[in-house]
């Protein structure tokens, strides 16, 4: 069941850009937000619940100088997407963060639900690269309930076992995630020296005590580690999504497997609980 809500991480979208007042110079207040689809704002409805989008308002609120806001988001990103369209000066993303002054970065995600995606692909000879895969996915479900549930027995039976392919996988995608961190760090200090950086960390969509929730929890904190730990050194602060999520009165996620929704991103209370945060970061 974890395995089928991700797929919405894999929409492809367009890049966004949302301006208030014109202006983008040295003097100008421009925000710019990096990551997948949840800083490009999935699933807040409308989309300017997002958090990226009531963070910019709170930003154009605060000054009377020249505002501008760029949202860069884009579903399906890695770290690696990310690090890439980083290194590259003429890149979307790059363009888009010269002379900003504040930038928030929410990635990571993928690293481990891409290769959950793939793993539940492959199982049922379907292209996750399909506009039509969620579709023919549920309807494959619902034409054979139980070979879904040995599906999912042996897709988690992989995760569990050291050598199987899944868990080998998501080893990978934290592996990944350590690599690419510090660079992905380093060149956007270099990209966006004057700005003041926040950035998400990683949660879990799942309840506490969900036997997938228990087997991705770990790999969830290490990513989050390597999050955390050089905050200070490189000078970015840091929005414990995950612990905000957990602890959360309100329940920040639609995922609800009775009702149908399989849909992994903030919902509205959601995105409100990261703004706020986001808010008392800069406060």
């Amino acid at each position: 069941m974890f395995c089928l809500l991700t797929v919405f991480l894999i929409v492809s979208l367009p890049f966004q850009v949302f301006a208030a007042r014109t202006g983008s110079t040295a003097s100008s207040v421009k925000y710019v937000s990096l990551g997948d689809s949840i800083s490009y704002g999935l699933s807040a409805d409308p989309i300017e619940n997002s958090y990226a989008n009531r963070f910019s308002s709170y930003l154009d609120s605060q000054t009377a100088d020249p505002y501008s806001f760029i949202n860069t988001g884009v579903p399906g990103w890695r770290t690696s997407d990310l690090k890439a369209a980083l290194y590259s000066k003429t890149s979307s993303v790059s363009v888009a963060l010269k002379n900003s002054r504040y930038v928030t970065v929410c990635i990571g995600a993928n690293n481990l639900l891409g290769p959950i995606i793939q793993a539940v692909a492959s199982a049922y000879g379907l292209n996750p690269d399909e506009e039509a895969f969620l579709a023919n996915l549920e309807n494959a479900i619902a034409a054979d309930p139980e070979r879904w549930q040995s599906t999912m027995t042996a897709l988690y039976l992989s995760a569990v076992f050291p050598l199987g392919s899944l868990h080998l996988a998501l080893d990978q995608g934290v592996a990944a995630f350590k690599r690419d961190w510090p660079l992905i760090i380093s060149t956007l200090k270099y990209r966006a020296p004057q700005a003041k950086i926040l950035v998400l960390t990683v949660y879990d969509p799942l309840p506490a005590g969900n036997q997938f929730a228990v087997l991705l929890d770990p790999l969830i904190l290490s990513i989050n580690r390597t999050i955390k730990i050089p905050a200070t050194i490189y000078g970015y602060k840091v929005a414990d999504t995950f612990t905000l999520f957990r602890s959360s009165t309100v329940n920040p996620v639609n995922f609800n497997i009775t009702a149908g929704n399989f849909d992994p991103h903030p919902n509205n209370d959601g995105h409100e609980i990261i703004y706020d945060e986001l808010v008392r970061l800069i406060s």
